[in-house]
């Protein structure tokens, strides 16, 4: 249709027939035989198959550039927000999630997943703000403490082991968070600084003091003084 959706067709007004035409297809019909019949079911239904197929791949043919670029947004934001509700809903079992979360950031190479974002500035944003959210959600109500030698040597048991990966794995994430929030802040420190990367410094900025006002207890809040320090002497 014009709308790019795929639709069923309107069946066709029978013509009306006459006795003849009647029995002429009464006759066709009982000509088939049962190995004909299920072939044309079969290719019937091969190609309503492949006609939905191809409606669920993203339409961008004859579109603008406007409209390309809206679409693309639009997907992005369906993307990072299953990806957001799969890890706050298990965090435990989401250390992946948290990973393809940061690597979903346009430009950012990955080794496990393909998905490749539309590189705009508002997916940016989408993704930043998105992290904020989640570590926020997930993070816990304690710092995280390095083990000593000894510790990390003396046998536990399985459930203190699970929680302890989940816990390392967690500060690893939160870690790389910050240092990329720090290195998009960082743009604001340059003379001349617009368009995108202002708009993205000033984001980064706000995802910074949020942490440092909601997570002061959680690690990393000395690292998250020292990025925003210069800024407010600036």
């Amino acid at each position: 249709g014009a709308d790019g959706k795929w639709r069923v067709p309107e069946a066709p007004q029978p013509a009306e027939e006459d006795e003849d035409e009647e029995e002429e297809n009464d006759e066709l019909e009982e000509e088939m035989d049962d190995e004909a019949a299920e072939a044309a079911v079969a290719e019937a239904e091969r190609q309503i198959k492949r006609s939905r197929q191809v409606d669920r791949r993203p339409q961008t043919q004859g579109l603008s550039a406007w409209q390309q670029k809206q679409q693309g947004i639009r997907e992005a934001q369906v993307i990072i927000g299953k990806t957001c509700a799969a890890i706050v809903e298990n965090p435990e079992e989401s250390g992946h999630r948290i990973l393809r979360l940061h690597e979903l950031y346009p430009g950012e190479e990955s080794d496990g997943d393909s998905t490749q974002l539309l590189d705009c500035t508002m997916v940016k944003k989408m993704i930043l703000l998105s992290q904020l959210a989640v570590f926020k959600d997930i993070a816990p109500g304690y710092k995280v403490r390095q083990l000593s030698e000894e510790e990390a040597g003396a046998k536990v048991s399985a459930e203190v082991e699970v929680q302890r990966e989940y816990e390392f794995m967690l500060l690893a994430q939160y870690q790389k968070y910050l240092q990329r929030l720090h290195t998009v802040a960082a743009a604001l420190n340059k003379a001349q600084v617009g368009g995108g990367a202002l708009a993205l410094g000033l984001v980064a900025v706000q995802c910074l003091a949020e942490l440092l006002t909601t997570l002061s207890h959680f690690n990393y809040a000395s690292n998250i003084v020292s990025t925003l320090i210069p800024m407010i002497d600036a």
